[in-house]
């Protein structure tokens, strides 16, 4: 792959004058991933300096108290959505009171809002690449607890790097009158 450079020439001075500055290079695209989540490591499926690509699975939580979770509030959602659509049919006729159908209707919204939150924890005990890049730090172990939010892994996207380098100003002011 061909990258752009930008290349000046500075001229003047001594033939045989270097001058040598501190610098760095960085990723210019770096995330500390972290599960939404907390629970016990399963599975990671990636060691530092391994090359991964966008969506894939890096690692895994152990996903049986969300799952049992989803289970039951599965049931709870079927339940009150059942109790809602028999509502439904009896405030129609005047067999209920609008004010017992409005609460069925607010059980089973709150029930519903409950299953999608309970499915998107199931979703988030697997840990996904968000970019194309390459690990450059592991900060736990499998079967190691890990809190919702803290710091699993570093990932580096390593097509574009950022080079720093530390001029002194005297010489960047000098520079700048010879390049043109």
């Amino acid at each position: 792959i061909t990258r752009p450079v930008k290349i000046f020439v500075v001229s003047g001075g001594a033939v045989d004058a270097i001058r040598t500055f501190p610098g760095r290079v960085d990723a210019s695209q770096r995330a500390e991933l972290a599960f939404r989540v907390s629970g016990k490591l399963q599975d990671m499926m990636v060691k530092e300096g391994d090359l991964v690509e966008k969506d894939q699975v890096l690692a895994r939580l152990d996903p049986s108290d969300y799952a049992l979770v989803l289970e039951d509030r599965q049931a709870k959602f079927d339940n009150s959505k059942r109790n809602f659509q028999r509502a439904r049919d009896l405030v129609a006729d005047g067999n209920i009171s609008r004010l017992d159908f409005d609460r069925m209707e607010a059980e089973y919204r709150s029930a519903a809002a409950a299953l999608s939150q309970a499915k998107k924890d199931l979703e988030y005990t697997v840990m996904k690449s968000p970019f194309r890049g390459r690990i450059a730090q592991r900060d736990v172990e499998n079967f190691e607890e890990v809190m919702a939010k803290q710091t699993v892994l570093w990932l580096q996207n390593i097509d574009q790097l950022d080079v720093i380098i530390n001029v002194p100003e005297s010489i960047v002011r000098s520079v700048r009158g010879a390049v043109k």
